[in-house]
């Protein structure tokens, strides 16, 4: 609730009249774009809450198909795990700021330049918020203090994420009598520490050490494409 998403954008053609067409236009724009928290990770933490489904995290487990009883996992054997949602969730909001340019070179070819920029804040994940504390873990024993001083896992979905993505995307076609190509080029660059609301961080006490180069940082993207009318009724594409 009362998640305010201003937007505005503007197109301007600089030679345009209302006797000849413009062939240069450019546009821009701003707005604040949100994702909801989806629902099933509501219906996650509602399976997972200790009580209508248990959950439990083994540590090195000497059994495969003949799991002992759900019961009989705790204490060092196990660690029951529930879901829960943080008292601060809030809808991730993307900050995106666009600028291009568009030039059509009489009526054979149009290319157009935008640049964004993208800034994500309140993004979402997950951290186990009664994780053993730094310095206190001992893989031997797979025992170790945590901040509550019971051995049990809480998960917890958070939105204190963030990213920051800039992006350089050439659109071009070309339009003869027989012949039509069309593609783009883009350039991309994101960094973020978080990958979703299903992913945990390295560091469950600092969410922020994961800071780098994100999932969807894919740098370079390019697409050319085409047709030809061929003699006889014959396309090739």
């Amino acid at each position: 609730h009362a998640d305010f998403g201003p937007r505005f954008s503007f197109a301007w053609a600089p030679a345009g009249s209302g006797k000849k067409a413009a062939t240069t236009v450019i546009r821009g724009g701003y707005g604040w774009f949100f994702d909801r928290f989806q629902y099933n990770n509501v219906l996650q933490t509602i399976r997972q809450n200790g009580v209508n489904q248990k959950q439990y995290v083994v540590k090195n487990p000497t059994f495969y198909e003949n799991a002992p009883p759900a019961d009989s996992l705790s204490g060092d054997q196990g660690a029951p795990t529930t879901y829960q949602l943080s008292p601060n969730l809030k809808a991730p909001v993307n900050m995106q700021a666009a600028i291009g340019v568009e030039h059509q070179f009489g009526k054979l070819a149009t290319l157009s330049v935008t640049y964004i920029n993208s800034r994500g804040v309140h993004q979402l994940y997950s951290d186990n918020i009664n994780a053993f504390l730094p310095g206190t873990y001992n893989p031997d024993t797979g025992t170790g203090v945590r901040p509550n001083g019971i051995d049990e896992n809480l998960y917890q979905y958070q939105s204190g994420g963030i990213y920051k993505q800039n992006q350089i995307i050439t659109n071009f076609s070309v339009r003869a009598k027989k012949l039509t190509l069309f593609g783009f080029y883009l350039f991309n660059n994101a960094k973020a520490d978080t990958s979703g609301a299903d992913y945990f961080p390295s560091n469950q006490f600092d969410p922020k050490a994961d800071y780098g180069r994100s999932t969807f940082d894919v740098h370079n993207r390019f697409l050319l494409g085409g047709n030809y009318q061929a003699p006889f009724g014959v396309s090739l594409s």
